[in-house]
């Protein structure tokens, strides 16, 4: 029964390492600034006009100086913003997968070993109406 669960131990093992890695890097939500265009009006140094504008981006408000001088040769100031952002966040599904694929291979140690979550505690009495205590008299039946 040992050797044949070392395999699935170790793909267990696996798993969780993977699960736990995708969370741990996940990244934040942002966005790029073009730092030359930030309005001069906002501030007399970078540090403060990039506070000010984060302050007014959070806010709702991007603002932006299409008359602001020397950034362009034509006069005209590019968007502040020059794409929509980035979203480095881990997505819900994949932690989700992961997880199903977790339970996949505790069902198929369960069904090899014989030891069902019901045995181990995994379902508690609030998880079932009446039929838990038999469930639970069942799996231990079974193990025995």
């Amino acid at each position: 029964m040992v050797i044949n669960c070392m395999v699935l131990q170790d793909k267990y093992d696996l798993l969780h390492y993977y699960r736990d890695n995708l969370i741990a890097s996940s990244g934040s939500v942002g966005d790029f600034i073009n730092l030359p265009t930030l309005p001069t009006i906002l501030g007399n140094t970078l540090a403060e006009r990039l506070m000010k504008w984060k302050a007014y981006k959070k806010q709702g408000i991007a603002l932006m100086d299409t008359s602001q001088e020397g950034l362009l040769n034509t006069g005209q100031a590019p968007m502040n913003t020059l794409v929509n952002g980035y979203d480095d966040t881990v997505k819900v599904q994949a932690v989700q997968a992961i997880q199903l694929a977790i339970d996949s291979i505790e069902q198929t140690a369960s069904s090899i070993t014989g030891v069902f979550r019901e045995r181990l505690n995994g379902i508690q009495q609030r998880d079932a109406v009446t039929n838990i205590q038999t469930g639970i008299s069942n799996s231990f039946t079974i193990t025995k």
